[in-house]
């Protein structure tokens, strides 16, 4: 059941980071290794983490 719950978490926060950001500026596979760190994190800590910096990017939760 967590792991329904995670993956539903990074689901939406994912469709969060596509809407707020324009396809020109990340990577199909950047937007990917975004929703692992987000996962692994959520998975460890119970949190989902309010920035992620991939290849140099840096994500807000505000973008």
């Amino acid at each position: 059941m967590k792991r329904i719950l995670y993956l539903g978490c990074l689901l939406a926060f994912s469709l969060v980071f596509i809407g707020s950001v324009s396809a020109t500026e990340l990577s199909y596979n950047e937007i990917s290794d975004t929703s692992q760190i987000i996962a692994d994190q959520a998975s460890k800590t119970g949190q989902i983490p309010s920035q992620i910096t991939v290849n140099n990017k840096n994500i807000t939760l505000d973008d």
